[in-house]
């Protein structure tokens, strides 16, 4: 099952969105990684629980792709309060133990350099970068696209996120041109999809238009190649 990250390196940047999007255009599996502020479940309208059968997590079902959290698992509205060393044994589980069907998993990963993305990055077999046209998501995203250098892993390209009149427009595509990244395309800041995010309904099933913006980046990766054919 080949693996593809969404990072960031802030928290706030609409990886989610993005992640859920992608996987729903792209017929690809969903991981929430970020296990102490997991959303998916609440941006999907998910109500039931994971459960286990022969060892194994069975993720839930919902419009066409296989979705698992730690919300799913979880008391809804209750926090969950791991230390470091157990988000990270939380995420490998999550991975290792969960009964995967599709051919590729899209990861939601949680913000920042910590622990929990160091054990992702070596897990992902590929990454796409997600930020929002604003000085501070550059620095940290900058940032992100060094450790990620380090590693030597394969960053597929970059998404600028919440892009229009009141963010602005134009940061993505210079950290792209900057680090020699492929610039995917960006998503504009539309309170449709706010909208559909708050009622937990993609917005990729509600707009052709927001649908269509979606397929073009995920053309622009090269690695769903199977669905342009």
């Amino acid at each position: 099952m080949k693996k593809i990250g969404i990072v960031s390196g802030k928290g706030g940047t609409g990886k989610t969105t993005i992640s859920i999007n992608l996987s729903i255009v792209t017929n690809s599996s969903l991981l929430d990684a970020d296990i102490t502020c997991p959303n998916v479940g609440k941006m999907l309208n998910i109500k039931e629980q994971a459960n286990a059968e022969d060892g194994k997590i069975i993720p839930i079902k919902k419009y066409g792709i296989e979705i698992l959290s730690t919300s799913l698992m979880s008391e809804e509205g209750k926090p969950i309060s791991f230390r470091g060393p157990m988000i990270s044994k939380a995420i490998v589980e999550m991975l290792n133990m969960t009964k995967w069907n599709g051919k590729k998993l899209i990861i939601d990963m949680p913000p920042g350099t910590s622990d929990a993305l160091l054990t992702l990055i070596n897990i992902a077999n590929d990454i796409i970068i997600v930020t929002e046209p604003t000085k501070v998501a550059r620095e940290d995203v900058e940032r992100t696209i060094q450790l990620l250098k380090k590693f030597n892993k394969n960053i597929i390209g970059i998404i600028e996120n919440k892009s229009g009149e009141i963010y602005g427009i134009g940061e993505g595509e210079e950290i792209a041109k900057k680090y020699n990244i492929k610039f995917l395309g960006r998503i504009p800041l539309d309170k449709r999809i706010r909208k559909c995010n708050d009622e937990g309904k993609p917005p990729v099933l509600c707009y052709e238009d927001i649908k269509k913006e979606f397929l073009e980046i995920a053309k622009r990766t090269g690695i769903f190649n199977e669905l342009f054919v």
